[in-house]
């Protein structure tokens, strides 16, 4: 027979599918897809994006966290030309914020690439995108 599982949680989903391996039922589909794989593919991405800090997100802000993340990427790329253009231009979209702290935490971070402190640079740009994702 067919489960229907279209409005199970993720979390149910795998309950149900351990509960039915431990008693031996098998577990597919009409087209042939696993099941189980399946959510554990789903769990897999779900669990991927929880850790990722180089996600985009649908924050307010998602265009200056873009440009943090590239700044960082260029960084550790030995890039820094590119690194000061996405940090300035991450600065430059953070004018109108009322509160100020992300982009002191940018104009710190573009200093310390100027001093050539890029592990400096890289923990301003690390709490410049906390200040964002909290905001």
């Amino acid at each position: 027979g067919i489960l229907c599982i279209q409005y199970m949680t993720q979390h149910k989903i795998i309950g149900i599918l351990a509960a039915m391996l431990s008693i031996g039922m098998v577990v597919g589909s009409n087209s042939g897809t696993n099941i189980l794989g399946a959510a554990m593919d789903t769990n897999n991405a779900t669990d991927t994006m929880n850790n990722s800090t180089d996600t985009t997100t649908s924050s307010q802000y998602s265009e200056q966290i873009q440009h943090l993340n590239e700044a960082k990427t260029a960084i550790n790329d030995n890039d820094n030309k590119a690194a000061k253009t996405h940090l300035l231009k991450a600065e430059n979209l953070m004018e109108d914020m009322v509160d100020k702290t992300a982009e002191k935490r940018v104009e710190a971070a573009l200093k310390m690439l100027k001093e050539g402190d890029t592990n400096a640079a890289i923990s301003h740009i690390d709490e410049a995108l906390k200040i964002l994702n909290n905001s």
